[in-house]
């Protein structure tokens, strides 16, 4: 098993904590208030966590044949995706039957939809995008590196301008956009993975990362501010800036991800981010159990933006801890990975 670099542990850590932060914010009920702002907010700022997400993906998998077989890769990720994903799916429904009072429709072709379409626990509609990745990553991984870093710069060059900023332009100025021009290899969140790995692999110059920090800062502001200035115009949230295969929030989520590199590639990992470092993806599972419950049967608790925000924070050390103890139960592993 090959050791995860620190800036990719961090990343891993603080995405987790973002994606918690972003289901306890109550940004999509619109109102004109402080509190929306607000939460506004922190929607944006913590929009980078399923982009870095799929960056860490295609950092610690596009090489995976250098370690291991095609078939142990998807051994692999059978074990630690989709098994726990069909196991908290399926128990997600006795728990919202019994504990959130949801009733289902439960003939077969319902609960097959309701898994595949994750209506279930809404929260996993990661997983669907995600499995797709895993199905186009040996395409790629048995390129050398060189080749792999050459592909993706023009991989990446030609999402941008045709899957993202063209669609994002014909959008600002109201023009019907024809969907069936795009750039198929870069489709949905490979280009994620492929931004990942050439951000981990390519020494970039200073005057690159001014460009690529720059173009996060406008991305930002577009989610942030634009969103705002729209929403209140409309008198209801307008999600034109929004939206993760969109320009801003790639533009945001690259800036985001460089700068862990910058920042973290080089500094020792303190105790606090070591310790949740092993969770970051059973935070992921577990959330759905507490966040939804808490707003049933507690709404009282998020009265204010501050203290979703804050909520947020101990759900996640709360759910770490929880899974730490879990483990220690015979057979949990193959629902709670490592």
């Amino acid at each position: 098993m090959v050791e995860r670099k620190n800036y990719i542990v961090v990343a891993s850590v603080i995405s987790a904590l973002a994606v918690i932060c972003l289901h306890t914010n109550d940004f999509w009920t619109f109102r004109y208030s402080l509190g929306w702002v607000v939460s506004n907010f922190i929607e944006s700022v913590f929009y980078f966590a399923v982009p870095v997400f799929f960056m860490i993906t295609g950092v610690t998998l596009f090489d995976f044949s250098s370690r291991y077989s095609t078939i142990k890769f998807f051994k692999k990720r059978i074990n630690k995706t989709v098994i726990p994903f069909l196991f908290w799916s399926v128990l997600a429904i006795p728990f919202s039957i019994f504990l959130l009072n949801i009733q289902y429709d439960l003939s077969i072709k319902n609960f097959l939809s309701m898994i595949f379409q994750t209506k279930i626990v809404q929260f996993y509609w990661f997983f669907i995008p995600l499995f797709v990745v895993y199905l186009a990553i040996p395409v790629f991984t048995k390129m050398t590196k060189n080749l792999k870093i050459e592909v993706f710069k023009y991989c990446i060059l030609l999402t941008i301008i045709i899957n993202y900023i063209l669609p994002f332009c014909f959008k600002i100025f109201n023009i019907e956009y024809n969907p069936n021009f795009v750039f198929s290899i870069g489709t949905g969140y490979i280009s994620y993975c492929m931004i990942g790995y050439l951000i981990d692999n390519i020494e970039i110059n200073l005057q690159h990362k001014k460009i690529i920090y720059g173009l996060g800062i406008i991305g930002f502001l577009l989610l942030f501010l634009g969103t705002w200035i729209l929403s209140y115009h409309d008198g209801m949230i307008n999600s034109i800036f929004k939206e993760y295969l969109n320009f801003p929030a790639c533009m945001y989520s690259a800036a985001v991800f460089l700068f862990f590199k910058d920042f973290f590639n080089k500094r020792e990992l303190n105790k606090i981010i070591s310790f949740f470092s092993e969770e970051t993806f059973n935070v992921y599972l577990l959330q759905y159990f507490f966040i939804s419950y808490i707003i049933v049967h507690h709404s009282g608790w998020f009265g204010n933006v501050m203290l979703r925000f804050l909520a947020g924070i101990v759900l996640f050390v709360v759910i770490s801890i929880l899974s730490k103890l879990l483990k220690k139960i015979p057979g949990i592993k193959y629902v709670l990975p490592k």
